[in-house]
This record gives C-alpha cells, sequence and structure tokens, in this order.
C-alpha cells in the first residue's frame, strides 16, 4: 500500500502541491543561487539529479491518489516573478489547465501530458 493510500484509508483528505522546474539544470542553478545567497545549503548534483527526475515521475505515478493536487511552474523569469498554476485536479476531475502550458511540460511530465490529452478527462 502507498503511503497516499494508507492515510486515506484512515480518513485522511490529501492535497498535492508540486512546484516544478524546467529542467535539471534550472534545478542545479536554484541551488547554487541559494547557496551563494547565504539562502540554504548545497547539495549534491547527484541527490539534485534524482529529485528533479524521480520526485517527478512519483508525482506522475501517484497524483490521482489525492483528493486535490495543484501544479505550479516554479521556472521564475524576469517577467514572471512567481510560481504560476498551470494544473489543478480535485479527485480526477479537471478544474484547471493554463492555456499556455509551458512549452518544457510534455518533456518533463510525459505520461501526465498523455493523460490530459486522452479521454479521461
Amino acid at each position: 500500500m502507498t503511503t497516499p493510500r494508507f492515510f486515506k484509508a484512515h480518513g485522511y483528505t490529501l492535497h498535492l502541491v508540486y512546484f516544478a522546474l524546467s529542467s535539471l539544470k534550472d534545478s542545479e542553478k536554484r541551488v547554487e543561487r541559494r547557496v551563494v545567497l547565504h539562502l540554504g545549503h548545497d547539495v549534491p548534483k547527484e541527490v539534485i539529479k534524482d529529485n528533479f527526475y524521480i520526485g517527478g515521475k512519483k508525482m506522475e505515478l501517484y497524483h490521482q491518489e489525492f483528493d486535490h493536487f495543484i501544479l505550479f511552474n516554479n521556472r521564475l523569469t524576469k517577467t514572471e516573478r512567481f510560481p504560476r498554476k498551470v494544473l489543478e485536479m480535485e479527485k480526477d476531475k479537471l478544474i484547471y489547465v493554463d492555456r499556455t502550458m509551458p512549452n518544457w511540460f510534455d518533456r518533463v511530465f510525459p505520461d501526465l501530458s498523455k493523460e490530459l490529452k486522452g479521454d479521461q478527462f
């Protein structure tokens, strides 16, 4: 039994809020910037890589086990200074999809992208 299923079986309502970056390089730059600005500790590149790829894959595999799921584009730019909501689901029903889905979404989350384009929604 997965952790979400365990908690749901015990009466909990589960929410997943996922902040995504467009690439492994963006993740590495985010950590480097945090360290330079003394806002956080260094993280080995292998751990950053695992967090990026394994975390994204787990989100794709398990997001439907949550009662409420929101995905944010956390790639900040000069014009986008705050995370932007790109997707929201509640109990497997699509609540919101950003009309300007980030161009990296299909590459980073291929399974979720197929799911959104399929008959399920």
